[in-house]
């Protein structure tokens, strides 16, 4: 039986990854349009699933945030510290990545 952390570590998760999922439909709507220098409003990729906050990041920087699978990019001060820890801090996002399993 899994514990309590280890059920709410996947959920957040699962989250994260369908906020990214979206993002990334994102990036790919934006690299047709030609606009990879503006900057484009992503959804926050925080495990909250009642997060709806956005952040607004250039199509370059948030290819170069998900240069790992196991980094996401969030609103300031929106992470899980059970779950993640923060690689980069900048005005309009944070960059953090999941610990290792």
């Amino acid at each position: 039986m899994k514990s309590r952390d280890e059920v709410r570590r996947e959920r957040l998760i699962k989250n994260e990854q369908s906020f990214r999922d979206y993002n990334n439909r994102r990036v790919s709507f934006e690299q047709e349009a030609d606009v990879e220098d503006d900057l484009v409003p992503f959804v926050c990729e925080c495990g909250d699933s009642e997060c709806i906050e956005g952040m607004e990041l250039s199509v370059d920087d948030y290819m170069a945030a998900h240069s790992s699978g196991l980094r996401f990019t969030v609103k300031p001060g929106h992470y899980f510290p059970e779950a993640e820890r923060v690689v980069a801090e900048h005005d309009r996002f944070w960059l953090v990545e999941k610990h290792e399993a």
